[in-house]
């Protein structure tokens, strides 16, 4: 039930100007029973009107369904990305574009602070002949331009160019014994 109060004040301010005041609108929550402003309860989106319960019980009801239906609600976000898989793809990667700048700020701000733990392991990968270091070695052309994606590359090709540099290796060294 909506109390209202017809009566619009107007107000002398500080600087002698008139403010008008709209009046107090009160709603009743069903659910807790307290008498309300208007703007503590959603508005209808069909019809005109606002929702019989209050903002702050309506949350309390979502996050009470939500604890007890928790594998009922996770199942259906499973299944529902799997139907649409391509959909799902497509949101994640505008939402991608949208905030490039952002992550590219954030992953800047990373490597700054974390510089010398983030050498240290990839010297450590590449010393290793890890098959991350040796897909980037293939997957990029003589500028460091990327031409392929790393999922492109079959794994003997990769234990190939393994084998190819371990050689180049050794045989650097043993240049340095002899010479």
């Amino acid at each position: 039930m909506i109390e209202n109060n017809l009566q619009t004040k107007e107000i002398t301010t500080n600087d002698n100007t008139f403010v008008k005041v709209e009046p107090l609108v009160m709603r009743r929550c069903g659910e807790c029973d307290g008498n309300k402003p208007l703007d503590e309860f959603y508005k209808r989106s069909r019809n005109r009107g606002y929702e019989n319960i209050c903002k702050s019980c309506r949350r309390l009801k979502i996050e009470l369904y939500r604890q007890k239906n928790l594998d009922k609600i996770l199942q259906k976000g499973k299944a529902y990305r799997d139907q649409n898989k391509e959909r799902c793809k497509e949101r994640v990667k505008r939402s991608r574009d949208k905030k490039k700048d952002y992550y590219k700020a954030l992953w800047k701000a990373y490597r700054d602070n974390h510089k010398p733990e983030h050498n240290e392991y990839c010297n450590r990968k590449v010393s290793e002949l890890c098959d991350w270091h040796i897909k980037n070695l293939i997957t990029r052309n003589k500028n460091g331009v990327r031409v392929l994606s790393n999922k492109d590359i079959p794994q003997e090709l990769v234990d190939t160019k393994r084998m190819q540099l371990q050689l180049k290796k050794e045989a650097k060294n043993a240049n340095k014994i002899i010479g």
